[in-house]
């Protein structure tokens, strides 16, 4: 990352993810918690032009729950980490992150029951395209075979549009998403009108800025 970041001509970023490791009793035996300003300032030092850092998250896209004490370390560390800010360098605290450091519920209910920022994104994986990340490997949210079909025939076809009619946020998506927020605010422009389900004409602007 070093090298890269004397070569780079774009942003180079470094993730931190927040783990930790409980024994047969639920009792924490090890986490890096107390890692987090350590691995800022490297990633400074290293040259990079933000730091994120993530919570944890189960199989199931659910936010783990910390207990007190890593929780605390956790506010120490990044209240530590935020004096490393300048016009370079950037430290990035995802919303999720919130859920963790207030002991909040890890559930998000959702009251909408379509999701427009499928419309907006997807995910290829060798394994299929999805229409979430989240859904990875998820059949329900599978829509075709990138190795051998191209994108443009996967993205306006039909199984794309199956896909997206059975995925339900309500149902499916009960764990904490990122792109909730954008979702309420992307529905409060639209007045919560019809779903986008026709494919659109693209023509001379681009919908995804």
């Amino acid at each position: 990352m070093r090298l890269l970041a004397g070569r780079k001509r774009g942003k180079l970023g470094f993730s931190y993810l927040l783990m930790s490791r409980r024994d047969m009793a639920g009792r924490v035996v090890e986490s890096n918690f107390d890692e987090v300003e350590s691995a800022a300032r490297l990633a400074a030092d290293i040259g990079c032009d933000y730091f994120e850092v993530k919570p944890e998250y189960d199989m199931g896209h659910y936010i783990i729950a910390q207990d007190e004490k890593l929780v605390g370390q956790l506010h120490e560390q990044l209240g530590r980490i935020d004096a490393l800010q300048s016009e370079t360098f950037a430290v990035l605290k995802p919303n999720n992150l919130d859920v963790v450091l207030s002991g909040g519920p890890t559930t998000q209910l959702k009251e909408y029951d379509w999701c427009p920022t499928l419309e907006l994104r997807t995910l290829l994986t060798p394994s299929g395209a999805y229409v979430c990340p989240y859904h990875r490997g998820n059949a329900r949210a599978r829509y075709g075979d990138p190795t051998n079909t191209d994108f443009n025939t996967l993205w306006r076809g039909p199984q794309r549009r199956e896909a997206l009619r059975r995925i339900d946020p309500r149902t499916d998506c009960e764990f904490h998403c990122i792109r909730h927020e954008s979702n309420l605010e992307l529905l409060r422009i639209s007045g919560a009108g019809m779903p986008m389900l026709a494919p659109v004409d693209q023509t001379d602007e681009d919908l995804f800025i």
